[in-house]
Order: structure tokens, then sequence, then C-alpha cells
């Protein structure tokens, strides 16, 4: 696996006055931003965007073809549109080297590989047939169904899912993209192909590509060593000013999620996006428990998630993990 271009960055500069200020994060190959909405993860991922592409300036590697690319959560049509205007090869980047959402496709006739392995992909995955056609000396992506005498048609007329996947592999698969920050990278995409995505971004970490993603899905987060992946929980206070980024390798907390392994992984959405935890010992107190909720026998605010550590002799490490990430809880064990 090559080593990492971009290790880490010092946030400053961010349009909400003295947020984050100061605080240094230290990157891996693939790095998640996690925390409740309005505690600042897209405009950190705005601000490392920047700093990437200065790094790859200042390294040269620009000059290379080398690029960082950030793709917002709310997409503008022109990403899918399949008319476009005319454009030269001068205008087909932008100032910093960021491909323009006006060209999404135009710099496919440059990597034609790249047009395949989304062909294999999505023709596999999902029966569809993508394929690029030119208009003048413009690149469309129209789409077919395969065993089906439908005609080529256009992008806007299929699933917003399909869509979103053919965009994002389109910058997974760039072998000049180094640097990929995706917003929401989970939106209109089913669990399945979520799990997709993610497995083909594994792979392309071989080549020393960094991937940056804030995210509000469980799906999308693989809990896994910190020599491949790195994660950021936004600590939101209600004073905003008073908010902090918490880096889970810098206070210890990966090797707390090493040891939890898969006990961890099956309660992701508890340690990811719970506001108070209650912690049981085994199955048969979630059942007792999730009887008594139901039943309303007790008061149970909706905020509470429940998880099952598999055994009291855990509990201990899901506390301290808590604890590092400043997360309330509370624990039923027995006597």
């Amino acid at each position: 696996m090559e080593d990492i271009l971009f290790k880490e960055h010092t946030i400053n500069g961010l349009p909400v006055a003295n947020l984050y200020n100061g605080i240094k994060l230290q990157f891996s190959h693939i790095n998640y931003f996690f925390g409740p909405n309005g505690s600042g993860k897209t405009l950190t991922l705005k601000n490392i965007n920047t700093y990437a592409k200065n790094t790859l300036t200042s390294l040269g590697k620009t000059k290379e073809g080398y690029f960082a690319q950030y793709i917002p959560s709310s997409q503008n049509n022109d990403y899918y549109r399949d008319s476009y205007q005319v454009l030269d090869n001068a205008y087909q980047r932008e100032l910093n080297g960021e491909l323009s959402p006006d060209v999404f496709y135009q710099h496919l006739s440059d990597h034609p590989e790249i047009l395949i392995r989304i062909r294999d992909s999505i023709q596999r995955f999902l029966g569809r047939h993508p394929n690029l056609v030119k208009r003048g000396i413009n690149n469309v992506m129209t789409f077919f169904r395969e065993n089906d005498d439908m005609l080529e048609y256009s992008p806007t007329a299929e699933s917003d899912g399909l869509r979103r996947l053919s965009l994002l592999l389109t910058y997974v698969y760039h072998p000049k993209c180094l640097i990929l920050l995706i917003d929401e990278p989970e939106l209109h995409l089913h669990p399945d192909m979520v799990s997709f995505l993610l497995q083909e971004i594994e792979e392309e970490t071989k080549y020393g590509k960094q991937f940056f993603f804030a995210t509000h899905s469980p799906e999308i987060i693989k809990i896994g060593k910190e020599d491949l992946f790195a994660y950021f929980y936004f600590d939101l206070h209600d004073r905003l000013k008073e908010s902090k980024i918490i880096d889970l390798n810098q206070v210890g907390a990966q090797i707390i999620m090493n040891k939890l392994g898969f006990l961890l992984d099956a309660n992701r959405r508890a340690f990811l996006f719970a506001p108070i935890t209650l912690f049981v010992e085994g199955i048969v107190d979630e059942f007792v428990y999730s009887n008594i909720k139901s039943r309303k026998l007790t008061h149970w605010p909706r905020r509470i998630f429940m998880v099952n550590t598999g055994g009291c002799t855990n509990i201990p490490q899901f506390v301290e993990l808590w604890k590092k990430l400043n997360k309330p809880f509370r624990v039923i064990i027995d006597n």
C-alpha cells in the first residue's frame, strides 16, 4: 500500500469565528467525520479540501495532473444533464485543479479505463449499462437496461441512486484523483450499494488515495484498524464555540475499538449517533428491557439507545470508549 500525501492539517479560518481554530487532525487513508447536525462537519470538510489542494500544489503534483475533488451533498443538475455548453480543453479545470461540475463527464475522454470500470461495476451490480457518447466535443453519459428493447435514455430518467453511484465511481476510479472528499456519500444509495462503494474505495487506497466522508449514516462507517481508518467525532455543545473535534486515534479510542471488534460493529448506530446509551449485559436483559419499553411500563425517552454488550466483562470497555467521546450513558447490571 502506497503512503498518503496529506497526513495532517491544522484547522484555521472557518466562517464561524474561532470554531475549531488550532485543532490538529491526523489523517489516514479513509477518514470519517461524524456527529450531530450543525456541528461543523461540512465546513471542516471544505476547509480540508482547500488545504489538500494546496498540499498537492506545493508537492508539484498538480503539474502532473493530480487533483483533490470535493463533492457536495446537494448535487447541481449539471452533474447529470445530457446537454452541455461548448467547452474547450482550457476550461476543463478550475484554477485549483478541481474538475468543474459542468464538465463532470468531459474528462472521461482522457481516461477510457474509468468508463470501462464503471460499466463493469454497474452492469454486474445492477444490470444497467452506462454508455458514453460524443455530441460535438462534449461527452454525454446515457444508460440502457440489459435484456430490454428500450433505447438509450438520459441519466435524468434513471434513479437518483444510480446517478449518484455513477458520479462517485467516476472520481473513486480516477487515477489522478488522489484526494476525494464527499459530503454525505450515502445519499440516495441502498445499503447494498453503500457496501459495494466502500469495497471499491478500500481497494483504491492501495494506490495512495485518500477519502474523507462527512456522514450521518451508520452504513457508510466501517470499523477498522487505524492504519487504514481514522475517525473524528464532532462533539456539539449548546455554545458552538465550545464544541470540539475528537480524533479517536489521538485519545486512544481506536485501541478499544479494535478490542471490541464485532461487538462494536454490531452497535455502530448507538456508537456513532445515540444521544444517550443504555448498556445491558446480554440478550436476555435486552429482551426484558425491550419488553418493558414496548409495554410502556416505565418512562423511556426516545433518545435512549440500548446496547447489548455481550456480557458484563465487556461493559468496562464500552464505558471507557463512551467516556473518551464524552457521550452520555447509563448502565444496568445484575447484583
